[in-house]
């Protein structure tokens, strides 16, 4: 249960952290540098990237997070669906 809870802080956290990017680079602020977002997605928080990225049409160009952040999703949805199942045969 912890670990759901985690996933969904982090991926909350990712897709906020994506908003907050995109309103400051329309405002040519300071921004959230890609090697946090993208670490972000590897800790758990990559559905809420994707997220961001779909509903801001944000970093939709940049190939590592085109083809990485899916890949991540993919990922984690695979450790999340394994430790599901583990739990629930023991």
């Amino acid at each position: 249960m912890l670990l759901i809870m985690y996933y969904i802080a982090v991926v909350i956290i990712a897709f906020i952290m994506m908003w907050w990017d995109k309103k400051q680079s329309k405002k040519n602020k300071k921004r959230i540098a890609e090697k946090h977002l993208l670490l972000l997605s590897l800790i758990g928080g990559a559905f809420g990237v994707w997220a961001g990225m779909v509903t801001w049409r944000h970093k939709t160009q940049k190939v590592l997070f085109k083809i990485g952040v899916p890949l991540m999703v993919v990922i984690h949805v695979i450790i999340i669906a394994r430790l599901l199942s583990n739990k629930m045969l023991n």
